[in-house]
């Protein structure tokens, strides 16, 4: 079959009928979009991770976003790698500018890191992380589901960090998406509690020349010390040398490049103006991105030469915990606000009483127009419609006051502990099943105890995992 032989020569000929439907365009654009969130998103190594969860939440396009860690595979970072971890936290803290300039400072070494990471807001908690023994290796108990009346829930979180109190000042620093409430995350199936013990935050422990080198967190840590670091989150040998290899190549072209830009100025400047990757310089600066560039070679020669001295061992935790609440006390994220239970209506009349004039002019109900009493009583009709969906709810109230947290605390402050929705179902629109494990958003820090504390070994089956949220 050719490929003129679908066409029809009796019909006047358009161009049109070659191109792709805005459907099929639509269609293409999701799977792109979906794929990119699927492979970056998540992904173990902060470097590729985080510029691309800033830049989708700076409202740009997965599949444009996923240019940036793509293009630090090839052309790894030349700023000041310690700023990533800053950008990290920026992010969870919702300060998106910030977080978009430190993460430029990550990737160019033009951009004042220093002075950038002192917009980086302080947390009030300073106190350390304790490190507490392993608990024992034996698995763990299967989960009792728990009946709406019954008191307490078995769950499990699975965490890159070793601590002994879960702490609602913590949010942010581990995988950072509240998709589905803010609060501490928690679920019944302990398959998706090993993945995200696996795959979120610190990844492996790395030890080099004898030492346990630090990681992206470490502002003290070397550019030598960080890259060794890296190259233990590889999972074999080959991707090791890999990372190395990509990295030496890339220092040194870049070492070369500024080299014959300083020589090219000194020989002509008027038809050689001192520039690298197209950015104009002074002297001072091409000279000490030179002198950072030999350095960077020079450890990275330091690393190959010591390459055997790289040793790895899992990092991070499973954690067994007991949740307070009973279920009936939660929130279910999968059904509308008509569909509560008596216990969770009740709780939501007494949160939208917390309504202002301010609020009801957001939701469109002008006091001005209509009359202040008027526009209280709709504004507080609209937001409690029985078909209104828990996560319009949440939004609406952060809208409200400008914190993402608000509605959280509202229900908090009224009864209602948490949140509970089904496994395995991602985010957005839900095909929930009446049955399943369920996870949990909890409010109050002070409703978790820790049972127990893993360090598994071993691999996690994450095929089943690639579509669930916790």
């Amino acid at each position: 079959m050719g490929l003129l032989d679908n066409l029809n020569f009796s019909q006047p000929f358009s161009l049109s009928s070659l191109l792709p439907s805005e459907a099929q365009l639509q269609a293409y654009k999701q799977k792109s979009d979906a794929e990119a969130l699927a492979q970056f998103s998540q992904d173990p190594n902060p470097i590729r991770r985080v510029p691309f969860n800033i830049l989708t939440a700076l409202g740009v396009n997965p599949t444009i976003a996923q240019a940036a860690p793509t293009t630090l595979d090839v052309a790894p970072i030349t700023g000041d790698i310690s700023a990533l971890a800053d950008a990290r936290t920026a992010f969870g803290q919702g300060d998106l500018a910030t977080a978009g300039l430190l993460t430029a400072a990550t990737l160019l070494p033009v951009v004042p890191a220093g002075k950038v990471k002192g917009l980086l807001k302080k947390s009030d908690d300073t106190k350390p992380l304790l490190n507490v023994d392993d608990a024992p290796t034996e698995g763990i108990a299967n989960v009792v589901p728990p009946t709406d009346t019954d008191s307490g829930i078995i769950a499990f979180h699975g965490s890159g960090a070793d601590f002994d109190q879960f702490k609602l000042s913590k949010i942010g620093t581990g995988e950072g998406n509240q998709a589905f409430g803010y609060g501490l995350y928690f679920t019944e199936s302990e398959d998706i509690a090993k993945f995200y013990k696996a795959n979120v935050g610190s990844g492996n422990e790395v030890t080099y020349k004898g030492k346990t080198v630090g990681d992206l967190d470490n502002d003290s840590a070397s550019y030598e010390e960080n890259i060794a670091h890296m190259i233990g989150q590889q999972d074999n040998s080959k991707d090791q040398k890999r990372v190395l290899n990509n990295e030496l190549s890339s220092m040194m072209n870049s070492l070369s490049g500024i080299e014959q830009a300083i020589k090219d100025f000194n020989t002509n400047p008027t038809i050689y103006p001192l520039k690298f990757r197209d950015l104009p310089l002074t002297m001072d600066d091409a000279v000490r991105i030179k002198n950072d560039f030999a350095e960077r070679v020079s450890a990275l020669n330091e690393i190959e030469k010591n390459f055997d001295t790289i040793k790895t061992k899992p990092k991070g935790k499973l954690y067994k915990v007991g949740l307070t609440p009973k279920p009936n006390e939660l929130l279910d994220y999968d059904v509308p606000l008509g569909e509560q239970n008596e216990f969770i209506k009740t709780r939501l009349k007494k949160v939208v009483e917390e309504i202002n004039l301010d609020d009801a002019l957001n939701l469109g109900f002008d006091p001005f127009e209509i009359g202040e009493a008027q526009a209280l009583k709709k504004a507080k009709e609209n937001m409690l419609d029985p078909e209104r969906s828990v996560i319009s709810f949440l939004n609406d109230w952060a809208v409200f006051r400008g914190e993402q947290s608000t509605a959280e605390k509202l229900l908090d402050k009224y009864g209602v502990k948490g949140i509970k929705y089904k496994a395995n179902q991602g985010v957005g629109a839900r095909n929930v099943p009446e049955t399943g494990k369920s996870n949990y958003v909890i409010f109050d820090e002070n409703l978790v105890n820790i049972l127990a504390k893993y360090g598994i070994v071993g691999g996690v089956g994450i095929t089943a995992l690639q579509n669930s949220d916790i």
